[in-house]
């Protein structure tokens, strides 16, 4: 695909771009190639299309051409015997930084950052490794960009603001954001936060402002030790250590806080609540939260744009030894469909000790195995329901929604922050349809606390990072392959065909519009899906989202509903993908 790309805006920012001439739903972007995609002698692109019932008749091209590629993570795979069932995993490959933070771009590539190149071992997040898959894995394929605003977004949350530029907030240098413009490859550094923004989560809500959730003041990790100390009682949380109230971003002002939605329940110190908290927006538009114990829903448009805040209830009481809750900053969480939440593994407060024989670290606990899903229906109160546990137990692991609507889960460690024999290198997916893990290949790297994964536009999830601190330190890559990549043919395992798409109507669109879409192949496609674009850390991926728009086929052409409110999709990059019968997808369209 080309290096342009365009997002899911809110209707009344598509409408300005409109009357200035700018593109909205169903406009031309300015990357469209006026000439039909190049094609095979059976009009199919050379890009590894299925090519299945194609013919002369799919001569129309839409407004944006979709340039194919040659990947190389694809190209001459060495493919498993049983890839078509457990997946498969490369070969550990180089990488220049331990990747702590992770965020797939609009255009296919992936930053990553987390510590310096020279020293790998220091906490400092001044730079970002921007590496393009399409130019394989090796140096060349990595542009190193320096943060010129010197904020350091170690321990920081992304999201996507409403100009298409990625917004890295909090982390070590408490108090600032930075704003990556990924087609320049510069920043630009925020005003600063009313509360400090270390281990916060930052989402962009329904109308497209990010909001940013929790935090505290830098390395305070065992906040749940002595709670009392990080609460003066007074109606506001200012510099108390730990932010319980959310502020909001606007890019033309600034950061505001919503003084109505102040919670020490969702967002204080009592078992480290304010740790990454889980959030996510709920289809009716407000925020679902789940910090450690409690769940709650946020309103940020509540009492005149000052916010409110419920608490919903309790999740488990506290960690334990005996009941093993899926709880806590050491579990993950992923909205694998609309409104629905996957909870995983966890049962820590911490990050804990890394060896027995480290002694500067006391809280060590038994990882969790469980699993639960929280419900929002149409809204945002959830039925909250225990599935099939994981076969096994994990903290620190982190849990994708991969491009068929499955979960895979990969990583982490059965007790506190082990290595060795604690690590779990064997991945598993969770089917959703019959509640049901199923174990994967196994990688060769231990992936524990500060580790990522990412689901890249092939289909391929990308894991890197673990360590700093850790039994680990990893300068090194690994790509799980999921089984819906493979097909087997007369015994023999082989790459799946795929659809490939030729050419869209538009990269931007308002809710409720609707996206055209020019595929390879007129074989009948089972489901269009809306995947946002992941940023992950810390085992929580608070952006990723997954859902099925509604679409109809005529041929080799769709018609896609666009979700009719931000809820649905909250404004920002998703990765459409089209599915086969098979379950087969076709590489994602940003």
């Amino acid at each position: 695909m080309g290096r342009s790309s365009r997002f899911l805006l809110p209707a009344f920012l598509a409408a300005m771009l409109a009357a200035c001439g700018g593109g909205g739903g169903g406009a031309v972007d300015d990357s469209a190639a006026d000439t039909p995609p190049a094609a095979s002698a059976g009009g199919v692109p050379q890009d590894g299309g299925s090519g299945g019932g194609a013919s002369s008749v799919n001569n129309k091209s839409l407004a944006v051409r979709i340039d194919p590629v040659t990947d190389p993570l694809l190209d001459g795979l060495a493919i498993a015997a049983v890839a078509d069932t457990r997946g498969m995993w490369s070969g550990p490959v180089d990488w220049p930084l331990v990747a702590i933070h992770a965020s797939l771009l609009p255009d296919g590539r992936l930053a990553t950052f987390g510590t310096p190149l020279a020293n790998p071992s220091i906490q400092a997040a001044r730079l970002f490794d921007i590496w393009d898959p399409l130019a394989g894995t090796g140096a060349g394929a990595h542009n190193t960009v320096l943060n010129a605003t010197d904020v350091d977004s170690f321990c920081s949350s992304a999201t996507w603001t409403t100009s298409g530029k990625l917004l890295l907030s909090g982390g070590n240098s408490t108090l600032d954001s930075v704003l990556l413009d990924v087609e320049t490859q510069s920043t630009l550094k925020t005003p600063r936060f009313a509360s400090e923004r270390w281990y916060a989560t930052v989402l962009t809500l329904a109308d497209g402002r990010p909001v940013i959730l929790g935090g505290g003041d830098y390395y305070y990790a065992n906040t749940f030790e002595n709670p009392q100390w990080y609460d003066d009682g007074l109606p506001t949380d200012v510099n108390d250590g730990v932010a319980m109230t959310p502020e909001v971003y606007d890019e033309g002002t600034g950061w505001r806080l919503l003084q109505g939605a102040t919670s020490r329940e969702a967002f204080g110190p009592d078992h480290n609540r304010y740790f990454y908290p889980r959030a996510w927006v709920a289809p009716d538009g407000k925020v679902f939260g789940l910090s450690s114990d409690k769940y709650w829903r946020m309103d940020p448009l509540a009492a005149g744009g000052d916010g409110g805040i419920e608490i919903l209830g309790t999740f488990h009481a506290g960690i334990s030894e005996t009941e093993l809750p899926n709880m806590g900053p050491t579990s993950s969480a992923v909205m694998f469909a609309e409104g629905r939440i996957l909870q995983t593994g966890g049962n820590g407060y911490t990050n804990g000790a890394n060896s027995a024989s480290d002694v500067t670290y006391t809280h060590r606990t038994t990882s969790s195995a469980r699993a639960t899903v929280f419900d929002l229906g149409d809204g945002s109160v959830p039925v909250i329901t225990d599935v099939a546990p994981m076969n096994h137990a994990r903290q620190w692991h982190n849990v994708t929604v991969l491009a068929d609507g499955q979960v895979l889960a990969n990583g982490g460690t059965r007790y506190a922050n082990y290595g060795g024999t604690d690590a779990v290198k064997v991945a598993e997916i969770w089917n959703p349809a019959t509640d049901t893990w199923t174990e994967m290949a196994a990688a060769q790297r231990v992936r524990v606390y500060h580790n990522t994964s990412l689901l890249m536009q092939n289909g391929v999830v990308f894991t890197g990072g673990g360590g700093v601190p850790g039994p680990v330190t990893n300068l090194d890559a690994e790509f799980f392959y999921p089984p819906y990549l493979f097909e087997r043919v007369n015994g023999e395992v082989r790459l799946a065909g795929r659809v490939s798409v030729l050419s869209v109507s538009s990269r931007q669109l308002v809710h409720g519009a609707t996206l055209t879409m020019q595929l390879d192949s007129d074989v009948p496609v089972a489901e269009v899906a809306m995947i946002a674009l992941g940023n992950a850390t810390h085992s929580n991926n608070a952006g990723q989202r997954r859902l099925s728009a509604a679409f109809s086929q005529d041929d080799f052409m769709l018609e896609v509903e666009m979700p009719e409110n931000g809820g649905k999709t909250p404004p920002g990059y998703y990765m459409v993908v089209v599915l086969d019968a098979k379950g087969v997808p076709s590489r994602g369209v940003t």
